[in-house]
């Protein structure tokens, strides 16, 4: 009588079934349909992440064959299933963005997030080589290093927060020699807040990925972060990962202080007026939901302390990347309230080639902030203007 397949059998069954699903995973990133563009910039990712598995599941047959413990083996099976996951994840995440890109379904939106970030990677000797696609949430894939652009906000209003993501990557990667090694202050950091608590870890990471956004872009992350995407009703409930956005607000317009200051002249500093702008709307969406205007004491103390600490990193680190571009933002401002005042069409500045991404997100915000009825106006110049800039069309 025939018992059927032993245990071993459907153990190594299984582990062939996985190692098929790699290959065929491969197979699917690398198909010559998708854009050869984005798949040079992500292939030997894929390439490595899946030979190293594929290695791992062969030592995993060979134990299996030998007679290593069945236990052991199956316990090994599911931490490879759980990482073959992850894989699988991310290469179904580059085909679906890669043909939404193709097909221009993003509007051209990841082309110029991609301009953005690898403008501030030219700014700083970390590289990235990778690219964005659309997702449910901007969130920063580890795995590959893919960022994703939150789906459906496809216009340049939320192009600032792919920021926010770049410095969640930035963060592990900047570093100090030390006696021939290297020390990641960023990480040293976040370890040492993550000794307070269980969530003060992560907390410390946000607030180095808001403050270089900041550092970084000036006050247009700052507007698309108030004016989009944070509730003033809920403005003082920290998350699970998250700290409130009262806490981010401070921080992100604490960062902005420094800065003004930093490039102030003897009359003015260049955010005198944005900042204003910044506190007062925010003031009056927590004042309309009944929220209390200011943090405690002790918090701001907190605060204080904890993004000086990061703020001095990223001058000593990155001060390349510390944006000084308002003047140019400043001259297209300019010539967009002129044709607004006079209710003219609103046309691309006539110089732009001094200028950056970086100046027009500034530039199209500050507008944005003075004169929200013309927002929709506002938002097609602007992201023509982007478009020309990066060399992109839509």
């Amino acid at each position: 009588m025939n018992d059927g397949p032993s245990a071993r059998s459907v153990l190594l069954a299984q582990v062939r079934a996985l190692r098929d699903q790699l290959n065929e995973a491969e197979r699917t990133v690398q198909d010559q349909s998708l854009d050869q563009g984005l798949l040079g910039r992500i292939g030997v990712a894929f390439e490595n992440l899946i030979h190293e598995e594929r290695q791992k599941l062969e030592q995993l047959r060979e134990q299996v064959e030998q007679d290593i413990d069945l236990q052991i083996c199956w316990d090994t099976l599911s931490e490879r299933t759980r990482t073959s996951a992850g894989i699988f994840q991310e290469c179904l995440a580059f085909v679906q963005g890669a043909l939404v890109r193709a097909a221009k379904l993003d509007g051209g939106l990841c082309e110029l997030a991609d301009a953005l970030l690898d403008g501030l990677c030219d700014r700083t000797d970390v590289p990235w080589q990778r690219f964005t696609i659309l997702a449910d949430g901007e969130f920063h894939g580890e795995m590959v290093d893919i960022i994703r652009v939150r789906f459906p906000e496809l216009d340049i209003w939320s192009l600032p927060v792919t920021a926010h993501e770049f410095g969640h990557f930035i963060a592990h990667r900047i570093s100090d020699p030390a006696q021939g090694d290297f020390r990641y202050p960023v990480r040293e950091l976040v370890d040492s807040e993550a000794r307070r608590g269980p969530r003060d870890g992560d907390y410390a990471h946000e607030y180095f990925a808001d403050l270089y956004a900041t550092y970084a872009l000036g006050p247009a992350f700052a507007c698309a972060c108030i004016l989009l995407r944070f509730n003033p009703r809920t403005a003082y409930d920290d998350g699970a990962v998250h700290p409130s956005a009262a806490k981010r607000v401070y921080v992100m317009l604490r960062v902005l202080d420094k800065m003004n200051e930093m490039a102030r002249t003897r009359r003015s500093a260049p955010y005198d007026e944005v900042l204003d702008d910044l506190r007062g709307v925010w003031a009056r969406s927590l004042e309309g939901t009944g929220r209390p205007a200011k943090l405690e004491p002790a918090e701001i103390a907190e605060l204080d302390l904890l993004s000086g600490k990061i703020f001095a990193l990223l001058d000593r680190k990155l001060s390349t990347v510390r944006y000084g571009g308002w003047d140019v933002a400043m001259d297209w401002i300019e010539h967009w309230e002129d044709e607004l005042r006079g209710r003219k069409p609103l046309s691309i500045p006539r110089s732009i080639s001094s200028g950056t991404l970086r100046d027009a997100l500034n530039a199209a915000w500050f507008c944005r902030l003075h004169h929200s009825e013309e927002m929709s106006r506002i938002g097609q110049v602007a992201t023509e203007l982007c478009h020309r800039i990066a060399g992109t069309r839509q």
